[in-house]
């Protein structure tokens, strides 16, 4: 086998988590009572191993901002590739 054809054979296994934009993850907090959210890591590859993500959901996204309570607060948010993001304190 030619090593062109090594890309193609590892795409199914990185899942759809490249295709979710982090912005998904800032634009969902509000709704949650988040607020000035920054992103600070991403989890694409194995998001189901980071704050309780599903195995529907295909990244995760480790979140900084002004919590539900009012202080500075670390959380995650789950999105999936084609479904919404919620998220995970």
């Amino acid at each position: 086998m030619r090593p062109l054809f090594l890309p193609f054979l590892l795409i199914p296994l990185a899942g759809c988590g490249f295709s979710v934009d982090e912005q998904r993850a800032i634009d969902a907090a509000p709704s949650a009572g988040w607020r000035d959210v920054s992103v600070v890591d991403s989890h694409k590859i194995y998001p189901h191993g980071a704050g309780g993500c599903s195995d529907g959901e295909a990244a995760a996204f480790d979140i900084l901002g002004m919590g539900p309570s009012g202080g500075c607060e670390l959380g995650t948010v789950c999105c999936g590739a084609v479904t919404d993001c919620t998220i995970k304190d």
